[in-house]
């Protein structure tokens, strides 16, 4: 009965201590601070309540693979650069890929493509760096907007082929 009651006991004091640490460590929106732009506040794409919008936009959609299009976003959107995000981002990006670039004054935008490679995986991901993201999509392609600064709008496209989800382009569009 004594070995009961000091069990009970060491659960209470584990949960106790187990319960304001997991508290603490869960992302909330004031992690992710707004960008203002031309006094426009624009909410953080990361933050638990965007991603949460975005998701379920996605998912209304009813698309093939709904689940792995949802992780290469959250991905693109919200990961750190680490050596594992640099492989998946390699293997769920196509070889080659088109990239379209403009800035204010220029003629047109400027086409190329590059080949998929860390440094480009690297300027790729926006880790935490994108502002009132909007999802474009239909059967087999999605098209992902948002702010990457004050500046420029960031675009990536993920195209179905094959029965996977892989990044297809990318553009920024810049003043």
């Amino acid at each position: 009965m004594k070995k009961l009651k000091h069990l009970k006991h060491a659960m209470i004091l584990l949960a106790s201590t187990i319960y304001p640490m997991s508290a603490y460590s869960q992302d909330s929106n004031a992690d992710y601070p707004p960008i203002n732009i031309q006094g426009l506040e624009y909410a953080n794409a990361c933050s638990p309540d965007e991603k949460k919008d975005l998701r379920r936009l996605l998912f209304q959609k009813k698309i093939k693979d709904a689940g792995t299009a949802w992780e290469l976003i959250d991905l693109l959107l919200c990961a750190p650069f680490t050596n594992e995000n640099s492989k998946k981002m390699q293997n769920a990006t196509f070889k080659k890929i088109r990239m379209e670039l403009e800035g204010t004054g220029e003629a047109g935008p400027s086409i190329k493509m590059r080949y998929i490679n860390p440094a480009l995986v690297e300027a790729l991901l926006a880790k935490k760096e994108a502002w009132d993201a909007s999802l474009s999509v239909s059967d087999e392609i999605i098209k992902v907007h948002y702010f990457g600064n004050e500046y420029c709008v960031q675009e990536r496209v993920i195209k179905y082929s094959k029965r996977k989800w892989k990044l297809f382009s990318y553009g920024q569009a810049c003043d």
